[in-house]
């Protein structure tokens, strides 16, 4: 039974929304961003009832937004007007639905029609229509749904070139974060398994379904770029493109590759969680759905022994060129046949010396610039005598050893 509170409550709802289906009669004539009939629309579509939705009026805006291109932003903005001035949970959220629905029939249109950042921000929304227990749960769930519409209208602007590897990376890196985003619209706490909320729920499943699948049809494309399409060989398309990349571009792109395996790898998990969550919430869609699939860990580990194995390979080879090319310049310089010539000289004379274990004491005038004279101070043999008198720049301590090195 309904309390006299809430009745109330909603009796001055519904007084509201007569009182703003009321001012649109005051709007005279139509103009780019106004329209009486469209607003009209808008605010029974986004009513102040969170017990329904008024699908006709919801199917009028959808109808009205597909058109034409032209009339994509007057509704965008007669939503913005509303969702911008409210403070009621069900009318944003109602909003926001509105706005997902419309989003996602307007993928298909070209980037240069596309809505860019929302005309609305509700990134700080705050419910005062409800109790400050509900309030609070309410209001994260509009935070947390607005932020992953701004930021798939925003994705729904960029452009991607599907030829270009590096290119559907990113675009798969993209999709990850939005997945992250729409994973995180979930009731946060007691009380919301109302039948508005597990309708955006049902809405939030269908994009979840539509943004999986492209990131799975992007690691598809990317892998079958890599390993060919039995899996162990190589296309020709990857050893033209790949095999001819720079080691730093190679390094780059074998590292984002690895990096958005490891990132499906870890959503398949939460996938899995969000669905059971689902299902115990009773969302209706949550009801039909499939198992994830998984990426094989074997996937992950063979692109990373082919990719950075194969930049490892290049730069090592890289590094033997440049040093045969610094061995051919330091041949036919004079100073390197020199220091050559010494080098064997020293090399012969160590080889007819006898080097011994014991301790002996050197005479004077035997390095006397470096030891010390005396039959006191005894001093191990230093090894290749006639080597650091010819180079000179083996490095001593105050003691006079050679740094071991």
């Amino acid at each position: 039974m309904t309390s006299p509170r809430e009745w109330w409550r909603r009796a001055a709802a519904a007084i509201k929304d007569r009182q703003s289906l009321y001012l649109t009669r005051l709007i005279t004539g139509s103009s780019r961003f106004r329209n009486p009939q469209l607003e009209a629309a808008v605010i029974r579509a986004t009513s102040h009832d969170d017990r329904s939705v008024d699908y006709k009026n919801a199917a009028r805006v959808f109808a009205w937004a597909r058109t034409s291109p032209s009339f994509l932003l007057p509704v965008m903005w007669a939503l913005a007007r509303r969702a911008a001035r409210t403070r009621s949970w069900p009318v944003a959220l109602k909003a926001l639905m509105l706005v997902h629905g419309i989003l996602m029939r307007s993928d298909s249109e070209p980037v240069d029609v596309q809505v860019g950042r929302l005309p609305f921000d509700l990134s700080e929304f705050k419910d005062r229509s409800s109790s400050p227990a509900k309030a609070s749960v309410f209001s994260a769930f509009i935070r947390v749904y607005f932020n992953f519409l701004d930021s798939r209208s925003v994705f729904a602007g960029l452009e991607f070139d599907p030829t270009d590897e590096d290119q559907l990376l990113d675009r798969v890196q993209h999709l990850q974060g939005l997945l992250d985003l729409l994973m995180q619209i979930r009731p946060y706490g007691d009380g919301m398994e109302v039948g508005l909320v597990l309708e955006a729920m049902n809405c939030v499943l269908i994009e979840i379904f539509e943004v999986y699948s492209q990131i799975c049809k992007g690691i598809a494309s990317f892998l079958v770029s890599v390993f060919g399409s039995d899996h162990h060989t190589k296309m020709e398309f990857y050893l033209n493109e790949f095999g001819n990349l720079s080691p730093e571009a190679k390094r780059r792109r074998g590292i984002v590759g690895v990096m958005v395996l490891r990132k499906a790898i870890e959503q398949s998990a939460q996938l899995s969680a969000y669905f059971e969550l689902c299902r115990s919430l009773g969302v209706m869609n949550a009801a039909e759905l499939p198992e994830v699939e998984k990426i094989p860990e074997e996937d992950v580990h063979d692109l990373e022994m082919l990719l950075l194995g194969e930049i490892e390979e290049e730069e090592r080879r890289e590094y033997e060129d440049s040093v045969e090319q610094e061995l051919e310049v330091l041949d036919v310089s004079p100073e390197t046949q020199l220091i050559e010539i010494t080098v064997e000289q020293t090399m012969e004379e160590e080889r007819s010396n006898v080097v011994s274990k014991e301790w002996v004491i050197f005479e004077e005038g035997c390095l006397e610039s470096n030891f010390s004279v005396g039959a006191e101070k005894l001093w191990p043999t230093p090894p290749w005598p006639s080597l650091i008198n010819a180079s000179g720049g083996m490095p001593f301590v105050n003691n006079g050893n050679l740094i071991e090195i």
